[in-house]
């Protein structure tokens, strides 16, 4: 069938709309003409692959990756980036409108990343066996199905040449690949970090390793000087990537990067942004609107990667986060950095919102992509603290958490969308609102 395209939906696929209702197209964009074939019908919506683009748009453009149509890594490599920009603002001012029912006034602008290619400081590969070999690479879209690949545009050069060297001695290690559906075999993900300079590798494994395997590794391990090699236990059914005990192997188990000024570490299961370069902007950019001399809270932190500049503005920040391991980094991270007016709390947002009575000249939030917990969102506003600062990578979630604030009587001030990750279409936002203080 032909369809007509209108738009990105917020996963990259293109729009078409028929007397049988709505049709997502993946790999069209936006004012093509397709011939279309249609993969999947649900009573509400159709879900088609493009056979062939009749009429293309203006934004096409080609990709340089030789696996992008197969792999789910990048879903619009395809879309000039100038373009990108448009579209991941469109997303947001979509959700406000269509979730949130708030209409902006002006429209959304999105911040270009400094660097489109190789900008990614962390990799996960998921880890198959495929014709009796152990082998790696990225998902496809929507599915476990394993796409084998030899590098990737996106990620840096050296999570490349490290991925490259595992890829040519992973048979060597004798370690059966893991099998999800039965729940055997021991290698789950090779998860890879860098800082620039050194590469943090690790093993999430399924099951202890025996003596020689564990071997094997450390071998490895030596030839990829210079990195840090761990290995992750990660023992539970489900799509959760790591787990919470990690052995160092060799290296001290940590990587440092600079995020402005300061100094940062982070670890195999911290949460660290993955664009270090755009997340200097995002930072600055939020820490822009903290009152001077203010006292702050701060929820969802990690290991105080936006913490430390806080920190330089206000008089008091109290740091809080759930991740015990990542509290503790950022222990280490406030003492690395010479910062005394940070208290961290282990604890979780909603829990320490519920009880603490202190009172905040504002709040910036950080939280995970399902957005906040309404115990949060009702505790801030118990609390009637006069600014929020809400970072966010899911437009929808967004929408929904400042829709709840708006009814308070909480205003958006600012509003800015950041491209943390160019050729998919995710985006990052950062919000500014207020109230005055009754």
């Amino acid at each position: 069938m032909q369809l007509k395209i209108e738009k990105l939906a917020t996963d990259g696929k293109g729009i078409a709309r028929t007397n049988n209702g709505i049709v997502f197209v993946t790999g069209a964009l936006p004012g093509e003409t397709a011939e279309v074939e249609i993969i999947k019908r649900k009573r509400e919506y159709s879900v088609a692959k493009v056979i062939h683009i009749i009429e293309p748009s203006k934004y096409r453009t080609n990709p340089i990756c030789p696996f992008f149509y197969e792999c789910g890594g990048c879903q619009i490599q395809h879309l000039t980036y100038p373009f990108q920009l448009e579209t991941k603002a469109s997303f947001i001012e979509e959700s406000l409108l269509r979730i949130g029912k708030i209409k902006m006034d002006k429209s959304v602008l999105c911040e270009a990343s400094p660097k489109i290619w190789n900008y990614r400081n962390k990799a996960s590969f998921p880890v198959k066996n495929l014709n009796g070999k152990v082998n790696s690479g990225f998902y496809a879209a929507s599915s476990h199905d394993l796409v084998v690949i030899d590098s990737c545009s996106i990620i840096h050069e050296k999570l490349n040449s490290a991925f490259s060297i595992i890829k040519e001695n992973i048979q060597k290690l004798s370690l059966s690949a893991y099998d999800e559906k039965h729940h055997t075999g021991a290698l789950r993900h090779i998860i890879l970090r860098t800082n620039g300079e050194q590469v943090l590798v690790s093993f999430v494994i399924n099951a202890p390793i025996s003596v020689k395997q564990r071997n094997n590794i450390i071998s490895l391990a030596k030839s990829m000087y210079p990195a840090t090699f761990t290995i992750n236990e990660n023992m539970s059914r489900g799509n959760a990537i790591l787990g919470r005990k990690t052995e160092i192997i060799s290296g001290s188990g940590y990587l440092e990067a600079k995020v402005g000024h300061h100094t940062l570490k982070y670890d195999t299961t911290s949460f660290f942004q993955v664009n270090t370069e755009q997340a200097k902007n995002l930072y600055n950019y939020a820490c822009s609107f903290i009152p001077e001399d203010g006292n702050i809270l701060e929820l969802y932190c990690g290991i105080g990667s936006i913490t430390m500049s806080l920190a330089e503005k206000s008089r008091q920040v109290t740091a809080v986060e759930e991740w015990a391991e990542a509290v503790d980094s950022m222990k280490l991270n406030i003492e690395i950095n010479k910062i005394s007016n940070v208290t961290p709390v282990c604890s979780n947002a909603e829990r320490y919102i519920s009880s603490d009575e202190t009172m905040f000249d504002a709040v910036l939030l950080d939280p995970p992509r399902s957005g906040c917990d309404e115990k949060v969102i009702s505790g801030i506003i118990s609390k009637n603290i006069p600014k929020i600062i809400y970072i966010s990578c899911n437009p929808a979630a967004l929408a929904r958490d400042l829709k709840k604030f708006a009814d308070s009587g909480y205003i958006i001030d600012n509003i800015k969308a950041f491209d943390m990750f160019p050729h998919t279409s995710h985006v990052e936002c950062c919000c500014v609102l207020s109230k005055e203080r009754m």
